[in-house]
Formats: C-alpha cells, structure tokens, sequence
C-alpha cells in the first residue's frame, strides 16, 4: 500500500494507493470544530510524525517527509 499525505495550512488530503479518501479542513470543518476542544493537538503548526499498527506484523520502507512547494 501507499499513503500520501498532503498539509496545506490547515487543509489535510490523504490518499491511499492513488486514491483521495480525505480532504478536509482541520480548522473550518464542522466535525474539526467539534473535536477541538477534545483534541486541541489538531490546531498545532508542528512537531512529531508517529508511525503505528493496531494488531500483528508492519514494516515500514521508503518513507520520505519532504517539503513540497506551492
């Protein structure tokens, strides 16, 4: 599988082997402004990446953070 993640200011597109399936606003869509007040990680500009599995074996390979121009 392929995962790219894409962060302009405070839009989020994520697609999964080619295919979009988010797009959304952390700032200005109503499900981000309900989740502020339980999740105000999503209003931070920076800090860490974490990479994680929910059950058995995962690998991780060719993981690339780079900054794209606009």
């Amino acid at each position: 599988n392929t995962l790219e993640l894409r962060f302009m200011d405070s839009q989020v597109t994520v697609k999964l082997n080619g295919s979009q399936i988010i797009d959304v606003d952390l700032i200005n869509s109503p499900v981000a402004r309900q989740l502020h007040a339980e999740r105000p990680a999503l209003m931070r500009r920076a800090g860490l990446i974490g990479l994680q599995k929910h059950t058995g074996n995962v690998s991780f390979r060719n993981i690339e953070v780079r900054e794209v121009a606009v």
